[in-house]
C-alpha cells in the first residue's frame, strides 16, 4: 500500500550537522565519496563528488532497479539545501 501526504508538516528544519569526505584516488570523473549528517541524527551515505566538463557536482545514491535503470534512494525536493550540502563537500574536498 502507497501512502502520499502533501499536507504541512511541523518539523524541525533539516540543518546540515556534519560531513565526512574521502578522497578517491582514481583516473576517473569521481574525486570522492561523502556521508551527510542531519540534524545529528540523520546520516546519508555514498554521496558521490565527480567533476563533469570542469564543474564539480554532487550525486546522492541509486540502487538497481528490476528493470535495469537506477532510481534514487533519496530525494531532495529543497534547492538550498541542495546546494548547500554540494557547497559543504566541494568545500571539505578542495581543504584536503
Amino acid at each position: 500500500m502507497k501512502v502520499d501526504y502533501n499536507g504541512d508538516l511541523d518539523l524541525e528544519e533539516l540543518n546540515v550537522s556534519d560531513i565526512h569526505v574521502k578522497k578517491i584516488e582514481s583516473a576517473s570523473e569521481l574525486l570522492a565519496v561523502a556521508s551527510v549528517v542531519f540534524n545529528k541524527q540523520f546520516v546519508v551515505n555514498d554521496i558521490i563528488l565527480v567533476k563533469r566538463n570542469g564543474m564539480y557536482t554532487i550525486l546522492f545514491p541509486t540502487r538497481k532497479a528490476t528493470d535495469g535503470t537506477f532510481k534514487p534512494i533519496c530525494l531532495l525536493k529543497n534547492k538550498d539545501l541542495m546546494y548547500s550540502i554540494e557547497k559543504n563537500i566541494i568545500d571539505a574536498y578542495t581543504k584536503m
